[in-house]
């Protein structure tokens, strides 16, 4: 029994040692962490304080409570007083008018309320879509709207590749093109449209974007193809910024 414990003790700071060693390049940005004084919520609020756009990265699609911040971010006054945006990677860019008009209508009861979530929910991408993450958000986001005033109220601009199934298509070279085009930079062109039509015509000029992964870079890994990210960072510059959810 000694010797496992001596054993586990030396293979236990070995990986510690090896640790630090194998990554010297972090201990800069675990030192920024250990200063910071701000909960999430706030660190990410003040961000628009200084730029337009903020990009934030999710965990795995699926994961639960990073949902719980993401709302708790949404549903503070200022970001529904100046901000009011929010773009997302999950839901096909032509549920847009579907989703956004759930977010912002009046049920009767819980039963309408959730058989209207659900059909969206059915519908709003063109893979299956099984996370329930996101559909409580949408749900807690009619929840809120409901409670606010028009000039508060947030928008859901979902931002993905069109569902296959509502294309006009005769033949089987064309879906076959559908599904090989460039995925982030079409949601990136999504977002692109419709946040300069915001910062023209609206009071609320700023917007948070939610991707996934590689998709939130800022730097591309492939030549051919560039993430979101990076594409919103070269069109927004000094407005734009992102942040891993760790």
């Amino acid at each position: 029994m000694k010797k496992r414990f001596i054993g586990l003790t030396f293979f236990l700071i070995s990986i510690l040692a090896f640790c630090q060693k194998a990554n010297p390049e972090l201990t800069k940005y675990v030192d920024f962490l250990e200063k910071q004084n701000v909960s999430a919520k706030d660190y990410v609020l003040n961000l628009f304080k200084k730029y337009d756009i903020v990009v934030l990265c999710e965990r795995h699609h699926g994961e639960m409570t990073q949902y719980d911040l993401i709302y708790d971010i949404v549903s503070s006054p200022y970001f529904e007083k100046y901000v009011g945006n929010i773009f997302t990677e999950v839901g096909a860019v032509d549920q847009r008018k579907n989703i956004q008009n759930f977010i912002n209508s009046k049920f009767k009861n819980q039963k309408e309320k959730t058989e209207k979530q659900l059909d969206i929910y059915r519908n709003i991408s063109f893979e299956l879509w099984e996370k329930t993450n996101f559909y409580d958000f949408i749900g807690k986001l009619n929840s809120l709207n409901s409670t606010l005033s028009k000039n508060k109220k947030i928008n859901l601009f979902v931002s993905d590749k069109r569902n296959p199934n509502k294309i006009e298509t005769q033949s089987l070279d064309e879906f076959k093109k559908y599904f090989k085009s460039n995925r982030d930079e079409i949601m990136a062109q999504n977002i692109i449209k419709t946040f300069d039509s915001i910062q023209k015509k609206s009071k609320r000029k700023k917007a948070l974007v939610i991707m996934n992964y590689r998709h939130a870079f800022s730097k591309s890994f492939y030549n051919d193809e560039r993430n979101t990210g990076a594409i919103l960072k070269e069109k927004y510059g000094r407005n734009f910024a992102n942040i891993l959810i760790n």
